[in-house]
């Protein structure tokens, strides 16, 4: 019998103390809780291969693997005048930046790409990006009136709506095709 008591209150005391660790990280608790304005992307809106790759080809990118979170989010106001405005954004991980790729009016269907590669030239070359290395600041007091600075908090939103409901793609290396 007493062998019995033991186990049990062995198991009760790694019980408690597995709570009281988590209780004191909350982080390891629960997931990133959700956000409403977050979605898993349509996948008629997510960029192809083809496009990531020309998208890589044309930084000079193509020679380790990339991975790509996409997310979608239906934006209000102050963030955008036309309420429910859906923009599909592009965490780049290993070049450390945050893309949009393509953004959706209320009333409007998204019109899929016809050029893959030329999209993807065009993304690479546009300057509505962030990078994380440079264009973050830690408040949004710090951000001010700045359309290239965004704050921490905005980031570490986009992540964790990324790894709650976003679509992960991978490209492996590559040798880029060369053109006559």
């Amino acid at each position: 019998m007493r062998t019995t008591v033991t186990r049990v209150c062995r198991t009760s005391r790694s019980a408690l103390v597995l709570a009281g660790i988590l209780a004191a990280v909350p982080c390891l608790a629960a997931s990133p809780p959700g956000d409403p304005a977050f979605t898993r992307p349509d996948p008629v809106r997510l960029p192809d291969r083809p496009m990531l790759r020309a998208f890589l080809e044309e930084l000079g990118q193509t020679r380790h693997a990339n991975t790509f979170c996409f997310v979608q989010q239906r934006l209000s106001p102050p963030e955008t005048a036309e309420d429910g405005t859906s923009v599909l954004s592009m965490l780049w991980h290993e070049g450390e930046r945050i893309y949009l790729v393509n953004l959706v009016r209320p009333g409007q269907r998204y019109q899929p790409v016809e050029d893959s590669a030329g999209e993807g030239r065009a993304l690479a070359s546009s300057s509505g990006s962030v990078d994380l290395k440079t264009d973050v600041v830690p408040t949004e007091a710090d951000v001010g009136s700045s359309t290239t600075l965004v704050s921490r908090a905005w980031v570490e939103r986009l992540k964790a709506q990324c790894r709650r409901v976003g679509t992960t793609i991978r490209v492996s290396a590559f040798t880029p095709r060369r053109t006559p």
